[in-house]
């Protein structure tokens, strides 16, 4: 006897009124069945909310200005949302990324790379080749996200950053980039 699909009936409204613990909870048991409008709605609410910043958290953060991203990875089981072109390169889904820093990160040929999950390496990778941004309104509310358009290599790279979401960054500190401007020389 064959499982009927089951419809859910999550609103982001419902969604955001669950406790964080709860609502990842959701968002794996959507992701474990293929509830791909679940996940994305659950990754919405999770991303809606902003943890009152401390003052250890900002000075961490204000310790980050100028940093230089030279890797952006991202969990994207199985290239969900990637779509190929026949010059080889390939646009990412979107993500959310500050535009200012990627921007700089360009000038540096920054690597991009999608992973099935923070401990494997990443199955597709490349360097970025430029992006477009992506502006979805919600209520009023300008949310930017960013496609990369990528130019694959074979080289496989391991997570990098740190936290607890699904993107992280490896970075080199402002002072690094005269060492990067050196090896390209």
């Amino acid at each position: 006897m064959m499982a009927k699909a089951h419809a859910h009936t999550w609103t982001i409204e419902k969604l955001s009124a669950l406790e964080l613990a709860k609502l990842k909870v959701v968002r794996e048991n959507a992701d474990r069945s293929g509830a791909s409008e679940l996940v994305a709605m659950c990754d919405s609410a999770i991303g809606l909310r902003k943890p009152p910043a401390s003052t250890r958290t900002r000075k961490a953060a204000d310790s980050e200005i100028g940093d230089l991203v030279t890797e952006y990875h991202f969990v994207c089981r199985n290239d969900r949302g990637v779509k190929f072109n026949s010059d080889g390169t390939f646009w990412s889904t979107s993500w959310v990324v500050a535009e200012e820093v990627l921007q700089k990160s360009l000038k540096y040929g920054a690597k991009f790379a999608l992973h099935n999950s923070k401990a494997e390496s990443s199955y597709r990778q490349g360097t970025i080749k430029d992006y477009q941004r992506i502006d979805d309104f919600d209520e009023g509310q300008v949310e930017a996200r960013i496609d990369f358009l990528v130019v694959p290599d074979d080289t496989p790279l391991d997570w990098a950053g740190a936290g607890a979401g699904e993107k992280g960054y490896k970075r080199v500190k402002s002072s690094g980039i005269r060492a990067i401007d050196a090896i390209e020389s």
